[in-house]
């Protein structure tokens, strides 16, 4: 490592001798992480109106998690009610990413897709008048709003998802949130969920 020499910006610089962005980071994470958790109380609230689902996963089982670095951002996940088996995926994930958005996702694999998936390509025109985005993409572990990633539920046919759905073997369906909508996380949240599971039920 002799002779090797590393430079700051003049940005970086001042954000390394400067801490206070960090207090107020850990505020705000803080804030988030009590928003996460009123919501989850009021999804397990919600679930009691849709005893069925009861055959996918328990609808009292959430949990928070968060962490540093998707695509280089803090974010924090709900994912309330949760069901990640092995070969069977039944949850409603909702993000908060750092400087992007809020998404609420209905992601379904294995059993349970196999058994809802018809009943939400049914009713694909309630997800077109309300703004959903559907994955179009290979990947079912991306939540970015990227056009490779997703798509308008208005932009695309429910012929394209089924096609989709056939070869990748998942689904998801999102809706987002702006940041500074942040007081209508809990009733989007609960809105999008309660939404969802009506068109299945």
């Amino acid at each position: 490592m002799q002779g090797t020499k590393i430079t700051f910006s003049h940005q970086e610089l001042d954000a390394i001798t400067h801490p206070e962005f960090f207090y107020v980071k850990h505020a705000a994470m803080q804030k988030m992480m009590e928003l996460m958790t009123a919501l989850q109380i009021d999804l397990k609230s919600a679930s009691l109106q849709f005893p069925f689902i009861a055959s996918f996963t328990d609808p009292s089982d959430g949990k928070i998690f968060r962490g540093e670095n998707y695509h280089s951002m803090p974010y924090i996940i709900l994912d309330c009610p949760r069901n990640f088996s092995t070969g069977d995926i039944f949850a409603f994930r909702t993000m908060f990413w750092w400087g992007h958005e809020f998404s609420f996702t209905l992601q379904l694999q294995g059993e349970s897709l196999g058994k809802l998936a018809d009943k939400l390509l049914v009713h694909f025109d309630y997800l077109r008048e309300n703004e959903f985005y559907v994955c179009v993409n290979k990947n079912p572990w991306e939540y970015d709003f990227e056009s490779t990633n997703y798509l308008p539920a208005a932009g695309i046919s429910a012929a394209d998802i089924r096609k989709h759905m056939d070869e990748w073997k998942f689904m998801k369906i999102s809706k987002r949130l702006s940041l500074e909508n942040y007081n209508k996380v809990v009733t989007t949240g609960v809105e999008t969920y309660s939404g969802l599971l009506k068109i299945c039920s």
